[in-house]
């Protein structure tokens, strides 16, 4: 073959240039690309893990507010860690342990009082399914308060629910709850 007849600009292919030229294109749309992706899953997560603590938050919540509202009485001991609600024949006693598990019992009426919050008795089946939460105090406040002289006797809550280090968000609670079967007429 004679080099001199060979015509390179008509030759079908393409040059050693073009091809380095594309493969970084492509490696530069690859890159960012892949950059998106780790993004879009990282967030995914984080939305996971908010909507898991505002899940427990929101069912701890509405067990707390249902099972004080019915009571009938209500006692705060252990420095604000137990609080003890008195229901008919039965009495239910919540507990936030030194690991930060919020445990709750149910117990005979005649039973003198709860157990102190480290009781290896309570059980945390009822209030938090998942190893994931804690309970954190907020500071300067007790887990539990009586309001003094309250008619209808009040229990104000006071606790942060917080995610474990896999899941580090955490959310406030503070309510009032009202023990609906207190109130007397003045």
């Amino acid at each position: 073959m004679n080099l001199k007849y060979f015509n390179f600009k008509t030759s079908k292919g393409f040059t050693l240039v073009e091809l380095l030229i594309s493969l970084g294109i492509l490696s530069v749309i690859s890159i960012i690309s892949s950059q998106i992706l780790v993004t879009l899953v990282s967030s995914s997560v984080d939305i996971q893990k908010k909507n898991e603590i505002e899940l427990q938050y929101s069912f701890i919540s509405q067990k707390l507010v249902k099972i004080i509202s019915d009571g009938t009485n209500a006692v705060v001991s252990d420095n604000g860690n137990v609080l003890n609600i008195s229901q008919g024949s039965n009495r239910t006693c919540f507990a936030i342990d030194t690991s930060g598990i919020l445990k709750m019992q149910i117990i005979n009426i005649n039973t003198p009082s709860c157990p102190v919050a480290n009781h290896p008795s309570y059980t945390n089946k009822d209030l938090i399914d998942s190893n994931d939460i804690k309970i954190v105090k907020i500071p300067n406040k007790n887990y539990f308060t009586l309001v003094n002289n309250s008619n209808p006797q009040q229990i104000e809550i006071s606790f942060k629910i917080e995610g474990t280090s896999s899941n580090p968000k955490s959310q406030d609670l503070e309510r009032t709850i009202t023990l609906r079967k207190t109130f007397k007429s003045l």
